[in-house]
Protein backbone atom coordinates (compact mmCIF):
# COMPACT_ATOMS: atom_id res chain seq x y z
CA UNK A 1 0.00 0.00 0.00
CA UNK A 2 3.00 2.35 0.94
CA UNK A 3 4.39 2.02 -2.37
CA UNK A 4 1.39 2.61 -3.92
CA UNK A 5 0.70 5.74 -2.51
CA UNK A 6 4.38 7.06 -3.66
CA UNK A 7 3.40 5.90 -7.22
CA UNK A 8 0.30 7.83 -6.90
CA UNK A 9 1.77 11.11 -5.30
CA UNK A 10 4.79 10.71 -7.84
CA UNK A 11 2.15 10.64 -10.62
CA UNK A 12 0.53 13.44 -9.26
CA UNK A 13 3.81 15.66 -8.87
CA UNK A 14 4.76 14.42 -12.95
CA UNK A 15 0.76 15.55 -13.96
CA UNK A 16 1.36 18.86 -12.43
CA UNK A 17 4.84 19.93 -13.44
CA UNK A 18 3.67 19.02 -16.84
CA UNK A 19 0.75 21.26 -16.35
CA UNK A 20 2.85 24.43 -15.13
CA UNK A 21 4.69 24.14 -18.34
CA UNK A 22 3.55 27.61 -20.52
CA UNK A 23 4.80 26.18 -24.18
CA UNK A 24 6.76 23.34 -25.39
CA UNK A 25 9.24 25.57 -27.59
CA UNK A 26 11.63 24.59 -30.39
CA UNK A 27 14.56 26.89 -30.91
CA UNK A 28 15.57 27.46 -34.04
CA UNK A 29 19.15 29.21 -34.53
CA UNK A 30 21.97 29.39 -37.32
CA UNK A 31 24.55 26.98 -36.76
CA UNK A 32 26.59 27.05 -40.27
CA UNK A 33 29.52 29.60 -39.80
CA UNK A 34 29.33 30.10 -36.48
CA UNK A 35 31.63 30.20 -32.94
CA UNK A 36 30.75 26.92 -31.44
CA UNK A 37 31.49 28.33 -28.50
CA UNK A 38 30.03 31.90 -28.34
CA UNK A 39 26.86 29.72 -29.22
CA UNK A 40 26.54 27.50 -26.93
CA UNK A 41 26.92 30.27 -23.91
CA UNK A 42 23.78 32.52 -25.96
CA UNK A 43 21.72 29.27 -26.70
CA UNK A 44 22.22 28.02 -23.33
CA UNK A 45 20.94 31.49 -22.11
CA UNK A 46 18.34 31.43 -24.27
CA UNK A 47 17.11 27.63 -23.07
CA UNK A 48 17.70 29.06 -19.49
CA UNK A 49 15.64 32.04 -19.95
CA UNK A 50 13.13 30.10 -21.97
CA UNK A 51 12.87 27.02 -19.26
CA UNK A 52 12.88 29.74 -15.94
CA UNK A 53 9.76 31.31 -17.25
CA UNK A 54 8.16 27.57 -17.23
CA UNK A 55 8.84 26.53 -20.67
CA UNK A 56 10.54 23.52 -22.38
CA UNK A 57 12.71 24.03 -25.06
CA UNK A 58 14.14 21.65 -27.55
CA UNK A 59 16.94 22.58 -29.73
CA UNK A 60 19.28 20.75 -31.76
CA UNK A 61 22.19 22.13 -30.88
CA UNK A 62 22.48 19.81 -27.78
CA UNK A 63 22.43 16.33 -29.85
CA UNK A 64 25.45 16.49 -31.71
CA UNK A 65 26.51 13.81 -30.30
CA UNK A 66 23.32 12.04 -30.75
CA UNK A 67 23.88 13.02 -34.86
CA UNK A 68 27.33 12.18 -35.11
CA UNK A 69 27.31 8.70 -33.61
CA UNK A 70 24.10 7.88 -35.97
CA UNK A 71 25.88 9.32 -38.80
CA UNK A 72 23.96 12.60 -40.11
CA UNK A 73 24.70 14.64 -42.61
CA UNK A 74 23.14 17.63 -42.64
CA UNK A 75 20.16 17.30 -44.63
CA UNK A 76 19.72 13.97 -41.86
CA UNK A 77 19.43 16.75 -38.94
CA UNK A 78 16.88 19.05 -40.74
CA UNK A 79 14.86 16.19 -41.35
CA UNK A 80 15.40 15.15 -37.97
CA UNK A 81 14.52 18.53 -36.62
CA UNK A 82 11.25 18.83 -38.82
CA UNK A 83 9.93 16.02 -37.44
CA UNK A 84 10.56 17.12 -34.06
CA UNK A 85 8.56 19.94 -34.58
CA UNK A 86 5.30 18.01 -34.58
CA UNK A 87 6.53 17.26 -30.59
CA UNK A 88 6.43 21.54 -29.93
CA UNK A 89 4.08 24.48 -30.15
CA UNK A 90 5.97 27.57 -30.53
CA UNK A 91 8.68 28.31 -32.70
CA UNK A 92 11.09 30.31 -31.72
CA UNK A 93 13.36 32.06 -34.19
CA UNK A 94 16.93 33.33 -32.69
CA UNK A 95 18.18 35.98 -35.63
CA UNK A 96 21.55 37.41 -34.70
CA UNK A 97 23.28 38.17 -37.72
CA UNK A 98 21.67 38.88 -41.87
CA UNK A 99 23.23 35.69 -42.85
CA UNK A 100 21.02 33.48 -44.73
CA UNK A 101 20.13 30.03 -42.89
CA UNK A 102 19.14 27.24 -45.06
CA UNK A 103 18.05 25.21 -41.68
CA UNK A 104 16.33 28.17 -39.84
CA UNK A 105 14.18 28.79 -43.67
CA UNK A 106 13.17 25.02 -43.74
CA UNK A 107 12.51 24.50 -39.67
CA UNK A 108 10.42 28.43 -40.61
CA UNK A 109 8.46 26.50 -43.34
CA UNK A 110 7.65 23.79 -41.25
CA UNK A 111 6.25 25.75 -38.19
CA UNK A 112 3.70 27.39 -40.30
CA UNK A 113 2.98 24.37 -42.06
CA UNK A 114 1.95 22.97 -38.46
CA UNK A 115 0.51 26.09 -37.09
CA UNK A 116 3.00 26.43 -34.46
CA UNK A 117 2.72 29.81 -32.37
CA UNK A 118 5.78 31.75 -33.96
CA UNK A 119 8.05 33.80 -32.11
CA UNK A 120 11.06 35.92 -33.79
CA UNK A 121 14.12 37.23 -31.50
CA UNK A 122 15.58 39.26 -33.62
CA UNK A 123 18.81 42.16 -33.12
CA UNK A 124 17.53 45.78 -33.18
CA UNK A 125 19.91 46.44 -36.19
CA UNK A 126 18.59 43.56 -38.45
CA UNK A 127 15.87 43.45 -40.96
CA UNK A 128 13.13 40.71 -39.92
CA UNK A 129 14.22 37.85 -42.93
CA UNK A 130 11.89 38.14 -46.42
CA UNK A 131 10.81 34.66 -45.64
CA UNK A 132 8.70 35.78 -42.43
CA UNK A 133 8.05 39.36 -43.36
CA UNK A 134 4.08 38.45 -44.20
CA UNK A 135 3.99 35.75 -41.32
CA UNK A 136 1.22 36.16 -38.32
CA UNK A 137 4.05 36.19 -35.72
CA UNK A 138 5.30 37.97 -32.89
CA UNK A 139 8.20 39.85 -32.64
CA UNK A 140 11.06 40.47 -29.33
CA UNK A 141 13.17 42.80 -30.33
CA UNK A 142 16.88 42.86 -28.57
CA UNK A 143 19.97 45.33 -28.66
CA UNK A 144 22.31 42.41 -26.74
CA UNK A 145 22.16 39.46 -25.25
CA UNK A 146 22.07 39.87 -21.94
CA UNK A 147 18.96 42.42 -22.64
CA UNK A 148 17.34 39.17 -24.73
CA UNK A 149 17.93 36.77 -21.59
CA UNK A 150 15.98 39.97 -19.15
CA UNK A 151 12.99 40.03 -22.19
CA UNK A 152 12.42 36.19 -22.38
CA UNK A 153 12.32 36.12 -18.89
CA UNK A 154 9.35 38.63 -18.38
CA UNK A 155 8.19 37.62 -21.59
CA UNK A 156 4.12 37.23 -21.63
CA UNK A 157 4.19 33.32 -23.11
CA UNK A 158 0.23 32.99 -22.71
CA UNK A 159 -0.32 36.26 -25.13
CA UNK A 160 -2.14 35.26 -28.37
CA UNK A 161 0.56 35.37 -31.43
CA UNK A 162 0.61 38.63 -33.61
CA UNK A 163 1.67 41.04 -30.60
CA UNK A 164 4.87 42.80 -30.25
CA UNK A 165 7.60 42.96 -27.28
Amino acid sequence: MFAKIIINITSYIKDKRFLAVMSSVFLSYRFTGENKSRLERVLGSIRGALESAGNDVFCTFWMEEFFKKQGFSADDIYNYALQEMKNNDLFLLFIKSSHPSKGMMLESQRAVDLGMRYVITIRNSIPIPEYARDLKKEVIRYESFKALEQKLKGYDWKRSAGAKA
